[in-house]
């Protein structure tokens, strides 16, 4: 399966919701290029939330018909400051800096270009909207976080909450080493806590075709998370590793142990028959 693929296997256990059209009178007001946006952003501290596309994808044809008429929608952007960036012409160069591969996504980013966080691929208006509010909230909650966890290491609480954050930016780098810090100071009552977002870095890893620091960790969840569900993310996580290192045969048993798990959660035994019948189809 390509990058993409595992965006969408992830997607499934999303709901959806449909969208409500906007009237014709209702628009976005996106900004006519990233320059402007940037200048915008600094007069008025917001995040820019620039829209990667390109001409021929479909996905985000469907983003603008379906989610940018979106009246909830239209109105949380007046939170940000939206502008569209075509990645095969004048936003090659952005692209390639913000190493975005797969289309439509869409950045949230601070007016020194800073990733607060992102959206791949289409969502839903409610969805969309939603992560709005997130994005714009995260900004503020930041560097508070960051001076409360440098204050005190061993703040689990604050730390937990940073790695919800560096999730949503997809920072694998930051979001680890907070993890460690929170391993290191000892779970408790945060254990739970810490295996879920563990399980959300192990799949950033894997939409980022990085399968060898993301086997380790479903290795350790199958091993000591601290509920079935992610223990059982853990066997799925570990066998799409085995996929994108082609190795066939440890893909399919790791899959197998969610696909025929009678008490798997239903979500995880869809996800893992999935894979398993794409599985079943190679050599």
């Amino acid at each position: 399966m390509k990058k993409t693929s595992w965006i969408l296997v992830i997607a499934m256990m999303l709901c959806l919701y449909p969208s409500l059209r906007a009237s014709a009178a209702d628009q976005i007001q996106w900004e006519p290029n990233f320059d402007t946006a940037v200048t915008k952003a600094k007069a008025t501290n917001k995040l820019i939330m620039a829209d990667f596309y390109t001409d021929w994808c479909v996905w985000c044809k469907k983003l603008d018909s379906d989610v940018y008429t979106n009246p909830s929608v239209i109105q949380n952007t007046e939170k940000v400051v939206p502008v569209k960036v075509n990645a095969e012409k004048e936003g090659v160069s952005l692209a390639k800096k913000y190493n975005v591969t797969a289309y439509p996504t869409i950045l949230f980013l601070t007016s020194d270009g800073t990733v607060i966080g992102r959206i791949l691929g289409y969502e839903p208006a409610d969805q969309f909207s939603s992560k709005i509010d997130t994005f714009v909230s995260l900004q503020k909650e930041l560097p508070i976080l960051q001076q409360k966890v440098k204050e005190n290491p061993k703040d689990n609480a604050s730390l937990l909450a940073l790695a919800k954050i560096y999730s949503a930016q997809e920072d694998t780098a930051n979001m680890d080493a907070t993890l460690t810090q929170m391993d290191k100071n000892g779970l408790g009552k945060d254990a739970s806590a810490f295996y879920d977002m563990e399980g959300k870095l192990g799949m950033i890893y894997v939409n980022q075709n990085d399968p060898q620091k993301a086997a380790p960790i479903f290795s350790k969840m199958i091993k000591s998370g601290k509920t079935d569900p992610q223990k059982l993310l853990g066997h799925i996580g570990l066998g799409i590793t085995y996929i994108q290192t082609k190795q066939i045969g440890k893909a399919k048993s790791e899959i197998s142990k969610v696909s025929n798990n009678p008490k798997a959660p239903a979500n995880l035994k869809t996800m893992a028959q999935q894979i398993m019948a794409y599985l079943q189809k190679q050599k």
